[in-house]
Parts: structure tokens; C-alpha cells; sequence
């Protein structure tokens, strides 16, 4: 688990009861990407981004991860953690891989950078609030581990990640990252006095 200041750690904390609650999806989902740009911006982003994407495209051609293990020996250990362990994760898991063929993904085959931040963004939640909540939660709140699984890929499906990956593609100062905008309408007092409470 990465070290996480207060601030991210209670965004984090918010997911985590919300899967507790059992609430919708869509829900969720909002949270998770607030969770994810409120880690972003305040961990001052992916600052190695670049030139782990370049170690990852190495690898591809070598077909060896030692660039990228190369590439993580050199990075000092804060620069590893506080919300970033996700994107080491990917890198590592990707430079094992190859290119990402995935149905469904919205990356470029051979785009490195891409392949890097879409496979970091995914695994955030599951390394920095799903994984520590499920033990707890399994036997509890959920009936099987196969029961929290599926609620929480429901949760991630609702995550819009190419939103939350554009402004790393970007470039953009990691500190204007904001979690993209609901277009949904919300509703009124009169239509959330019918919804039953989780």
C-alpha cells in the first residue's frame, strides 16, 4: 500500500465506504474518479511519466523488462509511492506483456505513454482502496470475494478514465487536475424520496 497524505487518503476512505453502503455504481464511480484526481493533484502527478513510457518502449523492442526495472532502481522511493505505486505496477506489468490488446481500450497499439497511464489509472483504485477493503468487507458486506468483485468491476466500469488520463497526456500542472464533470441530471428531493436507502 502507498504512502498516502491525509487529504488523499480520506478521498480514498469516502470509496471505500460507499462500496461498504453497496451504493449504485454510478455513484461509485463518481467517487473513484474524484479519489483519483484529488491523488493526482495533490502527489504532484506522474512526474516520470515520459521517461517511463521511453523504458517501457524499450522493453517492447529488447522483449525484456530490464529497462523498466532499470528505470525503477533509479527512481527515489517517494517518487515510487504516494499514489504513484500504481503506475510502476503497470509499467512493470506492461514491459512483461507487450503492447495492450484489449477489447474496449481506447490505446493506441504501440503507444507506450498511453498503454502506461491507462493501465496506471485502472489498477489506482484496487491498490489504493480496494484491495485493503476487501478481507474486511467479504463475509460482511458482500457474501464471496467473487460477490465484492463483481460489484467493484460494476463501480470501475463507470469510471470515465480517458477523461481522468487526458490532462497526464497533456501535460497539463498536475495541480489542475480535476475529476471530468457529471453531464447527468441531478435529481430532485421529490424523485430521491422513492429511492430505498442501501
Amino acid at each position: 500500500m502507498d504512502w498516502l497524505p491525509k487529504r488523499v487518503a480520506r478521498g480514498w476512505r469516502q470509496v471505500g465506504e460507499a462500496v461498504r453502503g453497496r451504493y449504485e455504481a454510478p455513484v461509485v464511480g463518481r467517487l473513484i474518479e474524484r479519489a483519483i484526481a484529488l491523488t493526482l493533484r495533490t502527489c504532484g502527478g506522474v512526474p516520470w511519466l515520459a521517461p517511463m513510457g521511453e523504458a517501457v518502449a524499450q522493453a517492447w523492442r529488447d522483449g525484456s523488462s530490464q529497462p523498466v526495472e532499470a528505470m525503477v532502481e533509479r527512481l527515489d522511493p517517494a517518487e515510487a509511492a504516494a499514489g504513484r505505486g500504481a503506475f510502476v505496477d503497470a509499467a512493470r506489468s506492461l514491459s512483461a506483456e507487450g503492447p495492450l490488446r484489449q477489447p474496449g481500450m481506447l490505446v493506441p497499439e504501440g503507444d507506450p505513454v498511453r498503454s502506461l497511464v491507462a493501465e496506471g489509472l485502472k489498477r489506482m483504485p484496487t491498490r489504493l482502496c480496494f484491495g485493503g477493503i476487501e478481507p474486511k468487507l467479504v463475509g460482511d458486506t458482500f457474501e464471496t470475494d467473487a460477490e465484492f468483485r463483481d460489484y467493484t468491476q460494476r463501480c470501475l466500469g463507470e469510471v470515465r478514465y480517458d477523461k481522468l488520463a487526458q490532462p497526464l497526456l497533456d501535460g497539463r500542472d498536475p495541480k489542475k487536475i480535476t475529476a471530468p464533470r457529471s453531464l447527468g441530471r441531478r435529481r430532485t428531493t421529490e424523485e430521491l424520496l422513492h429511492v430505498p436507502l442501501p
